[in-house]
This record gives C-alpha cells, structure tokens and sequence, in this order.
C-alpha cells in the first residue's frame, strides 16, 4: 500500500513531547516525514527527538520557525532580534567599522542560530523570509523581513543560507513569490498579488532567484493568489502553475513545501483537498494540518501517488542525531545583546 505519510510534516507540541510521546512515535512508525517543533524545553525537546530519530527508517525532518534564533520555540536557546533589527544592526556596525574589524559577525549570527537548532535536534529551519517589506500596511511581515528592497533582502538571505547550511542544516526560503506587497494575512484569508510578472521579476522574485544560485535547500509557497503566475487565482502553494514556473523559470531542484495547511489562506480549500491539490500540483510537503491521519487517510482513497524520490534524497542527507557539543549560549546570548543594541534607532 501507498504511504502518504511520507509527505506529511505535522505539529509536534514541545511542552508535550513526553506526555505525548507514544502519540508521535506511532506517526513515525506509520512512516512521517518529520515535525515542526512548537515549543518546549531545550533538554526534554533534545531527548525526545533524539529517540524519535532512532526509531526512524530515515532521517526525520525536524523542522520549526526559527527566524529569530532557537529562543523563538525553544527554551533554553537564545532569543536573537528580528530579521529587519539584524539587518539594521549588522549595517550600522558595518559603517562604523566595527565590522572590518571583525567581518565574519554576519555568519557568527547565522551559524549560531544554526548550532544552537542543531543542538536541540532540529535539522531544518523555516527562514530566512525573503519577503521584502514593502507595504506599510502589511500585518504579517513587517520586521520580519531583512529590509524594504531586493538588494537588502537577497544581500542577508544569502548570507543566511550559506552559513546556516555550512552548518548541515536545511535552510527554507519564503515565502514564494512575496508576501512583502500584501495588507492581508494570509493565516486568516488568501491574499492576492496583483503585479505584473516583469514587476514581480524586478522586485518580490530577486531574493528568490539569489538564493535558488546560493543553493538554498527548499522553498515554502506562500499561500497567495498571484494572477502574474497563475490567473485562476489558485492559491501558489496549490498551483501547478506556480511550481512549474518556480522549476522551469527559476530552476529550483529543491524541495518545495506548502505554507501551513491549517492557515485561511487556502481559501475555499477543505485541507485535504489543498493536500491532494498541492502533491498533484507538483508539491513535496505537506505542512502542517490539523489531523495528518485524517489527511493521510483522504489521500490513501484518491489513490494519486506522487513520486516520493526527490524528498527521500533530501532526508537522507538530514542530520539524524542531535548535535554533540553544546553551543555557547552565553557567547551567542553576547551577540545577540549587541545587535539589539545598535539595531535602536531614536527619530525626532
């Protein structure tokens, strides 16, 4: 029989992995892909996945939303400032001189995101967001975004790509094409895009394209109604269009999953049919539904099998077991001080 559970990525609550432990472990015995991890403390979060891990075929895909450093979830990690304050910092630095005198402090702020995840067991953080800052009445994106043009946005997330994957960690770029232009939140209802696709080119689809030739791992597809790249509307996380234009267009050969299926913004999508509708369209995750047995179970009476090799290539080269040594907390806790400090901008 068919497992589609290989193509599912559900919620794993930190704060119950024990209470809960059975409940998981019998998803990895029915062959999950992996998790996004929410929540939870660093050493029973550890220890969890670790015998997760074990009971594994292959490598889990241990996943969370980590833009702002392992401290976003977990606790015990460190608690870095917001993509735009890193930004803003590591610029101010950079024209004071402080960072010609120690140039490598943008990779020691990527690389120390990636340790720390690393060492908690996550193998795949959700960022950076490529998504550029450009319409103040944006309730999603925000401060999370590197920076308000495609230069600024390509310039960090490259360099976050490079030194978070240098660290044999998965990096995923989102969200595709840009949610930066949008006054909608798309956990609520499904935003739409109306640029032209020379606009798109010229601005959202830069920091994209940078890190696709950077090598970036895997791609989330917003969910986003974006007629430049398929008129029906279709949300871009469900539409054939958008994946072929992302593969052929762009050339990724990465691996591309959906924005979270519990989210609005799949519109009139029930989330199984987003699931089927996402696979069908060219798709390899599955993120986050509610009930992953209820999708599974939908998906098994479809009878559509998509072929699982290019996902399996990708965990196969995930890091399986949790990293050894432990990180240096108080050295990234260091760090984390000083970019909060000179990302402060006072106006009159």
């Amino acid at each position: 029989m068919f497992n589609y559970y290989q193509f599912i990525v559900p919620r794993l609550n930190g704060d119950e992995i024990r209470s809960r432990f059975s409940y998981y472990l019998d998803l990895v015995r029915k062959g999950i892909a992996g998790f996004i991890v929410f929540g939870g403390e660093l050493g029973s979060v550890r220890e969890g996945l670790k015998k997760l891990q074990e009971e594994a075929g292959l490598p889990l895909i241990i996943s969370s939303d980590l833009e702002q450093g392992l401290g976003q979830q977990i606790r015990g990690g460190t608690l870095f400032p917001p993509a735009m304050a890193v930004a803003s910092a590591l610029t101010k630095l950079q024209y004071s001189g402080v960072q010609s005198r120690n140039s490598g402090l943008m990779t020691d702020v990527f690389r120390a995101m990636a340790v720390e995840a690393k060492y908690a067991g996550i193998n795949t953080i959700f960022a950076p967001v490529l998504d550029i800052n450009t319409n103040p009445k944006n309730p999603i994106i925000s401060v999370r975004a590197f920076g308000e043009d495609p230069e600024t946005v390509s310039r960090f997330g490259t360099a976050y790509i490079k030194s978070v994957q240098g660290e044999g960690v998965a990096a995923c770029g989102k969200h595709f094409p840009g949610h930066g232009d949008t006054a909608t939140d798309s956990h609520i209802r499904l935003p739409v895009i109306d640029r032209k696709l020379d606009d798109l080119k010229r601005l959202e689809l830069e920091p994209f394209q940078k890190t696709i030739k950077a090598g970036v791992k895997m791609i989330m597809l917003g969910h986003l109604s974006v007629p430049a790249l398929d008129p029906s509307g279709m949300p871009v996380s469900l539409s054939h269009a958008a994946v072929n234009f992302i593969r052929k267009e762009m050339r990724f050969r990465g691996i591309l999953t959906t924005d979270a299926l519990n989210m609005g913004g799949i519109g009139k999508f029930s989330e199984e049919e987003a699931a089927l509708t996402s696979l069908r369209a060219g798709v390899d995750i599955i993120l986050h539904p509610s009930d992953p047995e209820r999708i599974a179970s939908y998906l098994q009476r479809k009878k559509f099998c998509p072929d699982p090799a290019r996902l399996k290539r990708f965990r196969m080269r995930l890091t399986k077991i949790p990293g050894g040594r432990k990180p240096a907390f108080q050295q990234h806790l260091n760090i984390s001080q000083k970019l909060t400090r000179n990302a402060i901008r006072i106006s009159d």
